[in-house]
């Protein structure tokens, strides 16, 4: 009997235990049920799929901030004709505040759908989206991995006395380690909310930026969306500087050195 019980089965367990226990007396079988229990929890059954690892996670974004990378690259470049000359932008800073709207929205609608197909996450989860974004905001926080300092700063600002909901607020310091505050764009002096907003990129970037915004924002905003990169570190592969010298050679799209 007890080597039956090793057997059972979630599915079948009523089934087979009204089969064994109905020639038992009532004390039996509860004892027997008891011992069933036991060796469930003790031993359940495996799980039919195993967890996406956080590596894995990691790599589906690199694959999505890699295509929307060259969507928004491709875009900037049609900038004034095409004549924008030097770029240089941060495809990430732009990835990572759309995603933190994504954050925000509900899956049944259009802003959603419309972030999820321009951030290219047709192939990554909403739960796996944020956590692989985690993942990357700690590895920014470890200066041993950078040898110096790659610093992101979020932050969102909402007009004051819009409802903003603790869980995404909540959300948004897990995943994104962003500051979510509020301005009263509408009324409040344009000069005080612009020093709000450069001296809270100061500090977030330790004085490397000390001024983003030359303008204050319209007084009919709703959100501010803000980020801010500070970089301090070295080439992953270094050039030489016994095979560098002063006069390199340089190839302008005509030929022209």
């Amino acid at each position: 009997m007890l080597s039956q019980s090793y057997y059972i089965h979630n599915q079948a367990m009523h089934k087979t235990l009204v089969s064994i226990v109905r020639p038992l007396q009532w004390r039996m079988a509860k004892e027997l049920l008891l011992l069933c229990l036991l060796l469930l929890l003790l031993h359940p059954p495996p799980c039919e799929s195993a967890s996406t690892s956080k590596p894995e996670l990691v790599q589906k974004l690199s694959k999505a901030h890699f295509e929307f990378s060259l969507d928004l690259y491709r875009q900037l470049t049609l900038l004034e004709g095409g004549g924008v000359g030097n770029l240089v932008c941060s495809p990430y800073s732009a990835h990572s505040l759309l995603s933190q709207l994504f954050l925000g929205t509900s899956s049944s609608s259009d802003s959603s759908r419309q972030l999820r197909r321009a951030l290219h996450f047709g192939a990554v989860s909403y739960v796996d989206a944020h956590t692989a974004f985690g993942e990357v905001s700690r590895s920014f926080a470890d200066d041993r991995y950078y040898e110096r300092k790659v610093r992101p700063a979020n932050g969102l600002f909402a007009q004051q006395g819009t409802p903003v909901s603790a869980h995404y607020a909540r959300a948004l310091r897990q995943f994104y380690r962003s500051r979510l505050g509020t301005l009263d764009f509408r009324n409040a002096d344009p000069a005080q909310t612009l020093g709000v907003v450069n001296d809270w990129v100061k500090d977030a970037t330790e004085g490397d930026i000390p001024r983003m915004l030359q303008r204050p924002p319209a007084p009919d905003s709703k959100l501010l969306v803000v980020n801010a990169l500070s970089v301090d570190t070295r080439w992953l592969n270094p050039f030489d500087p016994a095979k560098t010298f002063d006069e390199g050679l340089f190839f302008l799209p005509n030929g022209e050195r």
